[in-house]
């Protein structure tokens, strides 16, 4: 059997009986002594009074208490002693891979304790009804670096949170970063329609599923999202580079929608944008976009997440139900331009989800989906089955957050593994399949 476990690090020999089942991980020379034992985390969901609403005239905030943790003393990190990271610039290899996730066991979720995104927080709050937890809680989304393997965070928006700083999770090392700080509260002055605050960076944002990286630029590529305060939409593109450590308004993007979906195509090196009316495609060294498909209807939906399988051309869209409109579920091929929905077997109720992770397994060519609890879901390309794959165990990742997981669910082909941020508040999962 499988078994969702936490990794718990110790200093001297564990207690065998401490647990019924546990597996021993392979560490290097002079590293302490783990096993992998079962445990309770917590559930990783917002509240009931996150409505996953994100219109202007609704208030689509999420309240105080919808932070994506359980109370205090079940955050879904493991003991205070149990730090289960590997340094990274100490494990001996001159590449700095990660000893920890190059030993994960397939079939095992993981989560190593001290990897909370909230323990690296700005020290002063920036404005809003909530703090740093609603970057993920609040249609919060997030980008694979693969040039430096490591998740970048940024979010907040409407009336949740006016921080604009961004987070990044680096996989080699398992650490959080502040990467930049917040616009101060006093330079936080916004209209319905502002794009900056007055330092000149951009205003935070619900961010959906509009974030990718860009390897030729090494940037950040965000657009769209609800804007703090007013929760108004965008025509507008930015790109943060980390070598110019800067934000960058760019080209706005053909039309505006709160839930955009994009993904970022490494064959054509552009971004493949779906915006209400549109699907486009980002040119980064033209700063451009240029129309690939009309939906006359539009995409009505706000709960979407995209996957790209480049080899194949394909852009898989999923996620819903949004009020009358059902889930969405779609194939945009990137050589004739065509969205199309192709008859869809097996385990489907994952398609009805909030904005459920989806993420492409380019080692093994499929597509891999969460939306809370153990199982995940494998799409197969060649017949469009769903298989439901059950992970047992005491210790699951929960609920995923109520407003969606968008692209907090990634996949790292370095490793082979799965990363998943559910919440501020909780250590980040980890997921090794067969």
């Amino acid at each position: 059997d499988t078994a969702w476990s936490t990794f718990q690090g110790r200093s001297s020999q564990p207690d065998y009986s401490a647990s019924p089942q546990y597996a021993v991980i392979p560490l290097s020379e002079n590293q302490d002594f783990s096993v992998l034992s079962g445990g309770s985390g917590g559930d990783g969901s917002s509240d009931g009074s996150a409505d996953g609403s994100s219109d202007g005239s609704s208030d689509g905030s999420s309240d105080g208490s919808a932070d994506g943790s359980s109370d205090g003393s079940a955050d879904g990190s493991s003991d205070g002693s149990a730090d289960g990271s590997s340094d990274g610039d100490g494990d001996g290899d001159p590449e700095g891979d990660s000893v920890y996730l190059n030993s994960l066991t397939p079939g095992y979720w993981y989560q190593p304790a001290g990897t909370m995104m909230a323990d690296v927080a700005p020290d002063i709050t920036p404005v809003g009804t909530n703090n740093e937890t609603a970057v993920v809680s609040a249609w919060g989304g997030a980008a694979l670096d693969t040039d430096k393997n490591r998740m970048i965070v940024w979010g907040g928006g409407h009336r949740d949170y006016g921080g604009n700083e961004i987070y990044t999770f680096d996989l080699d090392n398992l650490e959080w970063t502040l990467l930049t700080d917040p616009t101060p509260n006093d330079q936080i002055v916004v209209t319905e329609e502002s794009e900056t605050y007055q330092d000149g960076n951009p205003v935070s944002r619900h961010t959906y599923d509009g974030l990718a990286y860009i390897p030729s630029d090494g940037c950040l590529f965000s657009q769209g999202g609800s804007r703090y305060s007013s929760g108004y939409s965008t025509k507008a593109t930015w790109k943060y580079c980390f070598g110019d450590q800067q934000w960058e308004q760019l080209a706005d993007a053909p039309d505006a929608k709160f839930g955009v979906s994009t993904a970022y195509d490494p064959v054509s090196e552009k971004v493949i944008v779906r915006t209400k009316y549109y699907i486009s495609e980002y040119d980064p060294v033209a700063n451009s976009y240029r129309t690939l498909y009309h939906h006359q209807a539009g995409f009505w939906w706000d709960q979407s997440t995209a996957a790209i399988a480049p080899d194949r051309r394909q852009m898989i869209i999923i996620g819903g139900p949004q009020s009358q409109y059902g889930a969405e579920f779609g194939v945009f091929d990137l050589e004739t331009y065509n969205y199309w929905t192709p008859t869809f077997t097996g385990d489907t109720e994952i398609m009805d989800a909030i904005a459920p992770g989806v993420a492409y397994d380019s080692t093994n060519d499929r597509v891999v989906a969460w939306s809370g609890g153990s199982d995940v879901y494998i799409l197969d390309l060649n017949t469009w089955d769903w298989e439901r794959v059950a992970i047992s165990g005491d210790e699951a990742p929960g609920n995923a957050q109520s407003t969606g997981t968008f692209g907090r669910f990634q996949y790292s082909e370095k490793y082979d593994v799965f990363v998943l941020i559910n919440s501020a508040n909780q250590d980040v999962y980890f997921l090794k399949l067969d």
